[in-house]
């Protein structure tokens, strides 16, 4: 899905999702809002085992500094979600996220089968509390000292930062 949806620009980029949505391989959902950052934005999310695409839906009208804090929240819920789902699952998918312009009351189609595998811990990762610390912990992970991006680390990296071992989770 990565490559499609950077490869894609303006009306295709919609027809995609389109398609997406029509594919019963393919868990996707409509959300009204995202917690913790994204609770006012309407987004479309499309998972399956291998990646998780948050799609977030904006209109032309967000420009300038509003438009980089929107981006700037993308991002952090992209590495919150990741983050949570290295706890949740062994076969962590690619997080990633896109800004989307569509006019309002555009709807796209979804397939929310839960028997798909990804049903299941997307269900635990859109009822999750995050706290202060997880913001903290992803936001520190996401800028180098520098403030440019960085590449975000694995699941064993991330579980001896923080003390856990995998196994005690059936992770390894």
């Amino acid at each position: 899905m990565y490559s499609e949806f950077t490869n894609k620009k303006g009306n295709s980029v919609l027809k995609y999702m389109e398609k997406l949505g029509g594919d019963s391989r393919i868990y996707s959902e409509k959300r009204n809002g995202l917690r913790p950052l994204l609770s006012q934005r309407v987004c479309y999310v499309y998972a399956t085992e291998r990646e998780l695409a948050i799609v977030l839906i904006s209109n032309n009208s967000v420009k300038g500094m509003a438009k980089k804090e929107l981006e700037s929240d993308l991002a952090l819920t992209c590495e919150l979600f990741r983050n949570r789902l290295l706890r949740l699952t062994k076969n962590t998918p690619h997080v990633f996220g896109v800004i989307v312009d569509s006019e309002e009351g555009n709807d796209f189609p979804v397939n929310t089968d839960k028997e798909l595998p990804v049903a299941f811990p997307l269900m635990f990762l859109f009822e999750a509390e995050f706290s202060e610390n997880d913001i903290l912990y992803a936001s520190h992970h996401l800028q180098s000292k520098d403030g440019q991006y960085k590449e975000t680390q694995s699941q064993e990296e991330i579980a001896a930062e923080l003390g856990i071992n995998l196994e005690d989770f059936g992770l390894k």
